[in-house]
């Protein structure tokens, strides 16, 4: 039987990975961040057994975390034999401890891990307002990615930004009076680590989103003296032209050259985690949970009227509900009577009850879908112009599976043939899956999520983006 020492955790290395057993059969396998302060800290704890993956859950595992500070922690339970440890401050803490047991009693992880700085300051909450390392130190101690493909992609479209005159561009277009009730842009500055905004446009409440992540982002790095220009519509809105105003948002698409971002929803579910916001990737699963074998075999959808292609699946899911269930839940820009029936709102959680859920363009890219790619069912995706800031990453086959309005029907009726699962799809011709075993390795989207869609992924092409804008 062998068992680890206690080990000590500095902010240096804020990401961790642990491979750890207690003896030869039960073991873990634990990542996360930590020390870094962020709003919550969180651990992943994938269980083994005899050196393979455990795939399904094992029931409650036993949590004893203690620091003399106030704080908030839970464990969730991902239903797949990973786990996902959870902490809020709302104090400064010199140092917490943190043991994780399985139900059998073993140690999980090295506990107990102390969690502590190296440097002697305290661990700190949100709302503290403590920047003392630079930018580039916070990417560096964060070991963030050197780059964001799509990021620098959409960036590369200028050599060199003459702020005066984009700035006059937009006051000359988008930020006339007389489209006041159109567009709403708001132009930030940053000087000696203080945000300076001005907006224009009548509805500019979205500003809070950016004020938010800048706030928090000045709370922990000193940032250098920058400038940008945010569009808080949804509708990318700079068409690809010489002298384009290089404007940054949410969403980007093949036709425009704005600068796509992490998504208000993103960023808000990683601010308020634990306090204001219930929906974020560790949570979107829900606290109850439906084997594949239990799940219903049909494809779910809900959403507004807009989409064209929405309407369609909402008249297809009324006319064939063995293959899909729901429709549009509330009518803004189409007339119910000449329509489908609005449906009723759906928990999001529920959503995974189905096999299959279904992920549509609403105006621009379906914000949900970094939160149903955390789940555990296959998603079926309409092709689309818009972009958020992690698409790229995405593979068609191995992430998700493209479907059109000609096909849907066909992929839905020959599905248990084609033997969509959630277990290791790997890609092959014609949207078909294959698989292999998953006792060694994760799910591919799964694995998407861990690696694209965490927390300090999200801090990081924030960062990341100030860091380029600067150069």
């Amino acid at each position: 039987m062998k068992y680890l020492n206690r080990l000590i955790l500095t902010v240096f290395s804020s990401v961790i990975l642990l491979l750890c057993s207690s003896n030869g059969r039960e073991g873990s396998l634990c990542s996360g961040v930590l020390t870094l302060d962020l709003p919550v800290r969180y651990l992943h704890i994938q269980l083994t057994r005899n050196g393979h993956n455990v795939t399904s859950s094992v029931g409650k595992l036993s949590t004893a975390v203690f620091g003399n500070c106030s704080f908030k922690s839970e464990i969730i339970d991902n239903f797949d034999g990973s786990y996902v440890l959870r902490l809020r401050l709302w104090s400064p803490c010199p140092e917490i401890s943190i043991s994780v047991f399985s139900p059998s009693g073993t140690s999980l992880c090295g506990s107990p891990l102390i969690i502590k700085k190296d440097s002697g300051e305290p661990l700190i909450p949100e709302i503290c307002d403590c920047a003392r390392i630079s930018m580039e130190k916070w990417l560096s101690v964060a070991d963030c990615p050197n780059s964001f493909y799509q990021m620098e992609k959409d960036m590369e479209q200028w050599d060199f930004i003459d702020f005066r005159k984009a700035i006059q561009k937009v006051e000359n277009s988008w930020g006339k009076s007389e489209n006041k009730y159109s567009y709403s842009l708001c132009h930030y500055q940053i000087v000696e680590n203080k945000i300076y905004r001005r907006c224009y446009g009548m509805y500019t409440d979205f500003r809070r989103f950016v004020d938010n992540m800048l706030i928090s982002l000045v709370r922990k790095m000193i940032l250098p003296n920058t400038e940008f220009l945010f569009n808080l519509g949804d509708y990318p809105l700079q068409k690809i032209e010489d002298g384009g105003v290089p404007l940054v948002g949410w969403c980007g698409s093949e036709n425009t050259m704005d600068i796509a971002l992490p998504t208000y929803e993103l960023t808000e579910s990683v601010i308020g985690g634990m306090y204001t916001v219930n929906l974020d990737v560790h949570t979107a699963k829900g606290q109850k949970h439906w084997p594949w074998s239990t799940k219903k075999s049909t494809a779910v959808f809900r959403g507004r009227d807009s989409n064209e292609l929405r309407l369609e699946i909402s008249a297809l899911a009324r006319a064939r509900p063995d293959l899909i269930e729901g429709g549009i839940t509330q009518y803004f820009f189409h007339n119910e009577s000449l329509h489908s029936p609005h449906v009723e709102q759906k928990p999001f959680s529920n959503f995974f009850e189905h096999k299959y859920v279904l992920n549509i363009d609403g105006t621009v890219a379906a914000y949900r879908l970094p939160f149903l790619l955390a789940g555990d069912s296959v998603i079926l995706k309409s092709p689309s112009e818009y972009y958020e800031y992690f698409y790229s990453y995405l593979k068609p086959g191995i992430h998700y599976i493209p479907f059109s309005l000609s096909n849907i029907t066909r992929l839905l009726e020959d599905s248990e043939q084609y033997g969509f699962n959630q277990v290791c799809p790997a890609y092959c011709s014609d949207c078909m899956l294959e698989y292999k075993s998953c006792e060694r390795t994760l799910p591919p989207k799964k694995q998407f999520v861990l690696d694209h869609l965490q927390p300090l992924n999200i801090y990081c092409a924030y960062v990341k983006f100030l860091q380029v804008s600067n150069e």
